[in-house]
Formats: structure tokens, sequence, C-alpha cells
């Protein structure tokens, strides 16, 4: 099926992928806005497709079987839906076994038309979908090295800001879990001298200048939900999870040491996967160790998304995904009162002098998203917004950035501070952020009011800081906007600030 560029966004599916991979066959199927499309359905069976004959390097007959079986409900499934655009593709399972053209023939059977990446081409693609989930990669020092490990293989590729393409050097390695398992399963000591030996092989790895490193792969994944259990972590989602060089080697150490039950009593780990995650810790640890990287970033992109992104024209792929993906929320969940969300960033930025100031770098999503609470009921609206916007589909923010969305739209809505602690994780903002989002949240309120369909008066309204008065200055044809409530809301921002309201 061809690609439909510059189509209408609608509630009707329009992109699905498959991806046949070394451990797990996948089916996602996506809606919403090209530049950030929400998966809607999700659904995986681990087959192992990549633990071959040990014999003939053949695919395992009974896991070749388990996989058709699955590609066929797919396939039912694909025929009542009807995506507009699908792509299937396989990866390094079938891409090294010896009998990969004909399980290829098997699938064609099926009714699909697969494509077989090669390793660059997987490394390529993965690198794309982690960046499109992650533009913030380009304005990092160095940018990041991006990592995709699966069950036959890891993609590695540097990721910087560049004039012609911002994917650098890139590779794929045959160090992925399910591999290492089959080769290593009684000597872990030889799989880690092995994974140092064919990472040290890699000669731009050693200079990449990035010190981040955003990672992909259900083995990944795997790791950063036993991080999540082990230090109480208030946050579910893993996407923009960030830990440091140390507490993520803690992780890979504690894992890399247990045995295949230890894991398999975890109830958050999957027991079929038990018994590569230990090798999945050992690559990851060695990429710690032996090369620059401070920091990891856990994504839910990789090469799925790639390959939706990489169909996008240049110009759309330069979209920002949180403005993106707050307006599908806006137009879904929000109401027609609302005002212009440019023009309210722009009103309200004066509140925000400081130049590191996370409140001035989420003022368009958070004009964007004032107003999605107001269909819910009052008494409600406040503590209900704010769960909401923690569950929001907003890939790209980080975790800080969603819990000060939620607090703004806390206050926004009217909410009692001594609620607050109980509802969100506040821990996760500093003294700083959390003040900026109180006050957000009271501004945001106060427009609401004053000039709920964002009229042209607005616009010939400023604010002022002055010594310790907020200053607010009212155009002549404005001050018929004024009223008891407005007053009210005005005074609640200056309060928040530790200001006095003036009105001039």
């Amino acid at each position: 099926m061809p690609f439909i560029k510059n189509m209408d966004v609608t509630l009707r599916p329009d992109w699905a992928v498959i991806d046949i991979g070394s451990n797990s066959v996948r089916l996602v199927i996506y809606e919403g806005p090209e530049r950030a499309p929400i998966p809607v359905f999700n659904e995986k069976m681990l087959c192992g497709l990549g633990q071959y004959d040990p014999e003939t390097g053949y695919l395992d007959k009974d896991r070749a079987e388990s996989a058709l079986a699955v590609l066929q409900r797919f396939k039912t499934i694909l025929d009542t839906v009807r995506p507009r655009y699908l792509d299937v593709f396989t990866t390094a399972g079938i891409r090294d076994a010896k009998d990969g053209a004909n399980f290829l023939k098997e699938i064609e059977k099926i009714g699909f038309t697969p494509r077989l990446l090669s390793g660059e081409e997987e490394a390529r693609l993965a690198a794309l979908g982690i960046l499109s989930g992650a533009p913030e990669i380009l304005k990092r020092s160095g940018g990041a090295l991006a990592g995709d490990i699966g069950g036959g293989s890891l993609e590695l590729c540097h990721i910087e800001a560049r004039a012609d393409d911002p994917l650098g050097s890139r590779v794929s390695l045959p160090l992925g879990g399910l591999r290492l398992k089959t080769q290593f399963e009684h000597d872990r000591s030889a799989a880690r001298q092995y994974i140092q030996q064919t990472l040290a092989e890699i000669d731009w790895l050693t200079s990449c200048p990035a010190t981040a490193l955003y990672v992909v792969g259900g083995a990944w994944r795997a790791l950063a939900r036993i991080a999540i259990v082990q230090w109480n972590y208030p946050i579910q989602s893993l996407d923009h999870y960030q830990l440091k060089k140390n507490a993520m080697l803690d992780i890979c150490k504690l894992v890399s040491k247990q045995s295949v039950s230890s894991l398999e009593s975890m109830s958050w780990v999957q027991k079929r996967r038990a018994a590569t995650l230990p090798f999945a810790a050992i690559v990851l640890e060695t990429l710690l160790q032996d090369y620059g990287i401070q920091e990891v970033v856990f994504s839910s992109h990789g090469v799925r998304e790639g390959v939706l992104f990489d169909k996008l024209p240049p110009q759309r792929r330069q979209q920002d995904p949180i403005l993106t993906l707050a307006r599908e929320g806006a137009r879904r969940i929000g109401v027609s009162v609302s005002p212009d969300a440019e023009a309210v960033a722009h009103f309200l930025e004066p509140l925000f002098p400081h130049k590191k100031s996370l409140a001035k770098d989420l003022l368009m999503p958070a004009s964007i998203l004032s107003n999605i609470g107001r269909r819910l009921l009052p008494h409600e609206r406040a503590k209900q917004t704010a769960q909401l916007m923690m569950g929001l589909p907003m890939r790209g923010l980080s975790h800080p950035a969603r819990v000060f969305l939620a607090t703004m739209l806390y206050y926004r809505h009217g909410g009692n501070s001594s609620d607050l602690e109980h509802i969100l994780p506040m821990g996760l903002l500093s003294d700083d952020m959390q003040e900026e989002a109180i006050v957000l949240g009271h501004a945001m309120r106060f427009v609401g009011d004053f000039d709920p369909m964002g009229s042209k008066l607005m616009a010939q309204c400023r604010f002022h800081l002055e010594a310790d008065d907020l200053i607010l200055h009212l155009s002549p044809a404005a001050e018929k906007l004024w009223g008891p409530v407005t007053e009210k809301r005005f005074l609640r921002i200056a309060h928040a600030m530790g200001r006095i309201g003036t009105l001039r």
C-alpha cells in the first residue's frame, strides 16, 4: 500500500507495522498525526525465531510454525482493520537463518510482502525511530549513541546535529540476547569477553563524543522495569526514563549475576525473556564501562517508528512531537471555547524571565493543553485532568516535564494544594519547578476567565515584573473584560509568585 501523504487525521487507523524479529513477532496499529503516530493496538508473541536448530542452522520447525500462526492471526485482524499503510519487515532472526529465504516465501503465502532488512538498514531505522521520539538529541553536545538490542543483533548509531544527515556512523553486531544465550548459555564469563572483543573492533565507537545512550529493545526495557521496582520509582512509563551511569551499572551487574530461575520469579519479568536477560545486561554494562557514556535514556521508539518516520518529508520530520501530540490531545479531548495557544504563550511569557526555565520551555504545550479538562465534572476536574496528563501519549516528554504539565493543569482547574502530593509524584520536580508550575496553572486559569476565546483584546494587554510587583497593563478596551472573578484570578497569580498584584 502506498504511504498517504498530507492525509487528514481521522479516527481510522492509518498505519500498521509487523516486526518479525529474532525473539518476537509483533503487530502495531497506529492512528493520529503522521509526525507522532499513536499506537492503538500492540500485540506480540515471543516465538524465538533466532534460536536455530543447532545442527543445521535452520529455523526451529516448531518456532517457525508458531510464528506463521501468529502472522495468520495478524492477517485476519488487518483484513478487518484495513489500514492505509502496512509495512512487514524481518530482521536478524531471518537474515541469518540458512533457510530464511524459504520462511519469507511462507510469509508471502499468508498474503504479506515482507522485506528483509540488512543490518545497516536496521541500525538506521532504529536510530531514526529513537530520534523521532527524542529530537532533543540534536541539542546535546556530542549528540547521543542510539542502541537497539534484539534477540539476534545489537544496532548502534551515533546521532548528532549535522547539516546533511543526523545519522552518523552505525553498525549491526551479533550481540542479541537470544544469540548470546544460545552461544554462551553456561559460560557468562566467555560471553562477557566475546562482547568486549566484538565492541572493541568498532573503531568509531571508541572516539564517539556522545555521553548519552538512548536505548530500545525488549530486554533493555526489562532492565528498566527492574530499576523502577528496585528504587520504587513513581512513574511506570519507560519512555524518557533516565538513569545515570552508576545506577544503570548497578542494575546490569545485579541482573548479570542472577540465575534464570531467580529472574523468572520476578513478576515484572516475562518468563520467556529471563534466560536472555543476563546477556543483554552484560552488553549494556560493557557499553557503560568501556565507553564514554554517562547517562542512559530509555525510548519507546525503535525500528517500527523509524519505518514510519522514514517516509515523512523533511519538513514534517522537523515538527515538534510534543506540540503535535498536544494539539492531537486538545483536538480530541478539549473544548471549542479555547484561546489561541500562541497568543496565550506570548501573553504569559513575561511571568518567567529566567532563560533556564522549564515553564518557558513548556509554554506552548501548556497553552495548547490548558483546557483539556473543561468537559469533566467540576468537583473532580482538577484531580482527573492531572491524572489524565500523566497518561496521555505525549512521547518526547521527560518525566519531570510530564509532572510539570500535570501540576499546571491541576491548578489551572482549581486544585487544592493539600491534595497534590497524593495525586502526583512531586518529588520529580525541584522547588523552583513546582513554583513555576503553580504560577503557570493560576495564569492559565486567569486567561480562561479573562478572555476565554482569545480575542484581540488580550494582545493589547501585557504582564510586567517590577521590584516586588506583578503588574498587568490593560488597554482601555480590555478594561471591559475586567471583573471580580478575573481580579481574584490575577491576585492568585501574584500571590503564587510572592508579589503584589497591581493593575495599570
